[in-house]
């Protein structure tokens, strides 16, 4: 007990020493932490914005159904339309529009500024057909804009690129969004007009508030003109980048790739450092009363310990008793009486065991079984024992192997709760005549050796285990032995020993062995035949062998 408290508080004591580094590294880091998780965040917006807002390729290739085509001069994507798709796009230019808006949910607007030129039946200075989120109908603000006399729009013509404005307070479409042009040409070359998208500053700074690295509290993301004004951000008081302290707050920025726009990202000291200061008060806590459950823990596992050694010491001591008592009650394993030898070996894989054999003489009869019950360990042992004296009774009433048999069976199949089961041969020799008869039930082929040393496996009748089926009708068989001939019984233990690699002893190797047997060989030729194949793998199952032997006159 001494001993474990020394560990506990020398336990405690590293586990401090561990924290309080761990929390000096965290304070010291943060920074670092804090400066590479923004600079990865501005990039990821920045190709997230181009990505949402930069839809020329978009437009061009499946959003106007084929209406507009592309090519590629001077290293820019030129979009231009043929002059055979004039006609569709005046008579459905406002279901195109509302198809694109449809599919476009971060645009507050989408509008057509067409040329005259192209559709002189419209009269006035050119043709505007927009529609706008929110306002029901369709609109045309032809009156109000003109190709030809903003400078701004012929410089977006003559530049041939896509580019992104802040719109024009005095313009009808004004309102909180950037604008998206893109210049569209005939096909001669000709203006044809532009393609104007409006991007809702509302729908920006959702975008935008939902990268925040840290709580909306400690940070703030903000949109930049090219003059390095504000735009929009998340935190509503941030007017102009000069009003940032820059002592309370880490500033990163990042240009948005292809448009003039810049990504302003603000993280204050304190919301770097939160998760540090959370931390070290959560680990502190937590060890305390961590320590404190350890300390009862090991006083209540320690009394555990104790009292399970003393029970498995316990429980050992009565498997030991109880192997020494199976032991007992199974008869010597040799016998030699008249002119026949039986010889037998039992060997568990546990304290106690599941397999059995027994001998009787009686009436100038050999009578004799062996059996292997399905269950491991005590509760085998138990069901083995029964097997033993429910043989033994059935003895003193018959010498019929059939009837012993059925007798065992209805006994122990009328009050067997858990299905266990017993697999039996039972045998009766008559020592005159030499007439071997016998019941199999459900137990492996037996395997009959000749006086020239040939083996073979035994062809029975099956039957079932004992303890299935009360009432079953088992089957007799007999079988004419002679001088020199030799019977061996064994459980499944030994043809199904493995190896390191897995493999089975098996029926063909055990055959094999038994072929070499010699009349001075006992079953413990099978063992050691068995061990040598196993190897160091542990025995995983009981092993019995019997042998009855016919000595030649």
């Amino acid at each position: 007990m001494k001993r474990s408290i020394i560990l506990l508080i020398s336990a405690i004591l590293i586990f401090l020493v561990t924290v309080f580094t761990t929390y000096r590294y965290m304070i010291q880091s943060s920074e670092r932490d804090s400066d590479r998780i923004n600079h990865i965040l501005i990039n990821d917006v920045s190709n997230q914005l181009y990505f949402n807002l930069g839809i020329q390729e978009r437009i061009a290739h499946s959003l106007l159904t084929g209406t507009f085509s592309t090519t590629i001069k001077g290293g820019d994507t030129l979009t231009y339309i043929n002059d055979d798709k004039l006609p569709y796009l005046h008579t459905n230019v406002y279901n195109i529009l509302e198809e694109f808006m449809m599919i476009n949910p971060q645009l507050s607007a989408a509008m057509f500024i067409i040329d005259s030129s192209v559709y002189p039946e419209d009269g006035g200075s050119c043709y505007a057909p927009i529609i706008e989120r929110g306002i029901p109908g369709r609109r045309n603000i032809a009156s109000n804009l003109d190709l030809r006399k903003s400078i701004s729009f012929r410089h977006i013509l003559k530049s041939g690129k896509s580019t992104w404005r802040l719109p024009n307070p005095r313009s009808p479409i004004y309102g909180k969004a950037i604008i998206y042009y893109i210049p569209i040409y005939r096909q001669n070359g000709d203006a044809f007009g532009l393609f104007a998208l409006n991007v809702s500053y509302d729908i920006l700074r959702g975008m935008l508030a939902k990268t925040l690295p840290y709580s909306q509290d400690g940070s703030s993301i903000s949109l930049l003109d090219d003059d390095g004004d504000v735009i929009l951000s998340t935190d509503k008081d941030l007017k102009s980048v000069s009003s940032i302290d820059g002592e309370k707050d880490f500033i990163y920025r990042s240009k948005v790739t292809g448009t003039p726009f810049t990504i302003l990202t603000t993280c204050s000291r304190q919301a770097v450092y939160h998760d540090a200061y959370r931390i070290q008060r959560a680990v502190l806590l937590v060890s305390g009363i961590g320590m404190l459950l350890m300390l009862i823990c090991c006083v209540v596992i320690s009394r555990q310990i104790r009292h399970k050694v003393l029970r498995i010491a316990s429980v050992e001591g009565e498997l030991q008793m109880a192997a020494s008592v199976q032991k007992s009650i199974l008869k010597p394993t040799a016998l030699h009486v008249a002119d026949i030898d039986l010889k037998a070996i039992m060997r568990p894989a546990r304290e106690a065991g599941g397999d059995l054999y027994d001998y009787i003489l009686q009436d100038g009869k050999l009578i004799f079984c062996i059996g292997d019950v399905s269950d491991k360990g005590m509760p085998a042992a138990l069901f083995m024992t029964q097997v033993v004296s429910l043989f033994r009774s059935a003895v003193t009433q018959t010498h019929s192997p059939q009837e012993i048999t059925q007798n065992i069976n209805n006994v122990l199949a009328n009050d067997n709760p858990q299905l266990t089961f017993c697999t039996f041969f039972v045998g009766v020799l008559d020592f005159g005549s030499r007439q071997l008869t016998f019941c199999n039930a459900g137990h492996n082929l037996p395997i009959v050796i000749t006086a020239e040393a040939q083996a073979d496996y035994l062809d029975v009748i099956p039957n079932i285990p004992l303890g299935l089926m009360p009432g079953f009708q088992y089957r007799q068989e007999s079988l004419q032995l002679t001088s020199g001939m030799q019977i061996m019984l064994y459980t499944d233990g030994a043809n199904e020993a493995r190896n390191k690699a897995g493999q089975f002893f098996g029926a063909t190797r055990l055959l094999r062995t038994a072929s070499s047997l010699s009349p001075e060989d006992d079953p413990e030729f099978i063992l050691r035949s068995v061990d040598r194949f196993a190897g160091s793998e542990p025995q995983s199952d009981d092993i019995t062998v019997m042998l009855i032997r016919i000595n030649k006159n």
